[in-house]
C-alpha cells in the first residue's frame, strides 16, 4: 500500500479533471474486463490450485504495474490482475441467482463511490493510515485461515465467516478512502491513473465477492 508508485515525481502531467476522469475510465475498463472473463469461466469447476495460480498472476500484475512509469507496461500488469480475477469470478456468479446479481454490483459501486468521495476531500493526507490498514489486511486474511481451525473446537465457522466478512467490508471502507486519498497526492499522470485504478479495482472486488455473499441469492439444487 505504500508503494514506490506513490512516491514518483511523475512527467508527462494532465490537468485534473483528465486525471479523475482518466481513472475513473480505467477502474470501469477493469471491472468490465472482469466481468466479460467471467462468462466463459461460469462452468469451470472452483479449486484451490487454480485459485492459487490466479493469487500469483495477480500478485505478479500489482509489482509489474506499480514498478513501471511506462503506461503500456502498467496497463499490462493491470490486465494481469483483471483477467484471471475475472477467471476467478466466473465459478462464483455462477453459484447464484443471475438477477440477483445485479443489487450486489449495484451497492459495491456505490460503496466505493461514496467512501472514495470522502477520502478525496479529507484535506490532510492519510499516509498514517498505511501501517494500520496493512496490519488490518493482513489480519483479515490471517483470520480466513484461522476460523475454519476454530470449527474443530465447537466454532460456528459459517456463522463466524460471516462476521469476518462484514468486518472485512468495513476495513475496506478505510482502504478506499485511503487510495482515493493518495491519489490526490500524487502527479496527475496516465501512469499514475492507471495504478490508482488497479487499486481501486481491487477494492472493488474485495468488497463486491462478499457483498455477493450477503444479498445475492443462491441457485437451488436440482
Amino acid at each position: 500500500m505504500n508503494g514506490s508508485v506513490w512516491k514518483r515525481t511523475g512527467y508527462g502531467t494532465m490537468s485534473k479533471n483528465l486525471y479523475v476522469l482518466s481513472i475513473s475510465a480505467f477502474t470501469g475498463f477493469g471491472i468490465f474486463v472482469s466481468m466479460l472473463v467471467a462468462q466463459f469461466t461460469l462452468q469451470m469447476e472452483l479449486t484451490w490450485p487454480f485459485a492459487l495460480i490466479v493469487l500469483v498472476i495477480g500478485i505478479a500484475g500489482i509489482f509489474v504495474a506499480h514498478g513501471s512509469d511506462v503506461p503500456v507496461v502498467s496497463l499490462l500488469g493491470y490486465m494481469m490482475v483483471a483477467v484471471p480475477y475475472g477467471a476467478l469470478l466466473g465459478p462464483l456468479l455462477n453459484l447464484y441467482v443471475p438477477v440477483s446479481i445485479i443489487l450486489p454490483f449495484f451497492i459495491t459501486t456505490v460503496y466505493v463511490a461514496v467512501f472514495g468521495l470522502v477520502g478525496a476531500v479529507i484535506p490532510d493526507s492519510l499516509e498514517s493510515w498505511s501501517t494500520y490498514l496493512l496490519g488490518g489486511l493482513f489480519v483479515g486474511l490471517l483470520g480466513y485461515f484461522i476460523i475454519p481451525i476454530g470449527g474443530l473446537f465447537g466454532l460456528s465457522v459459517a456463522h463466524a465467516l460471516t462476521v469476518w466478512d462484514w468486518a472485512i467490508v468495513v476495513l475496506f471502507a478505510a482502504v478506499i478512502m485511503y487510495d482515493f486519498n493518495r491519489a490526490l497526492r500524487i502527479p496527475y499522470t496516465l501512469d499514475n491513473s492507471i495504478d490508482v485504478a488497479l487499486a481501486i479495482y481491487l477494492d472493488w472486488f474485495n468488497v463486491f465477492i462478499r457483498v455477493l455473499q450477503f444479498f445475492g441469492i443462491l441457485k437451488k439444487n436440482d
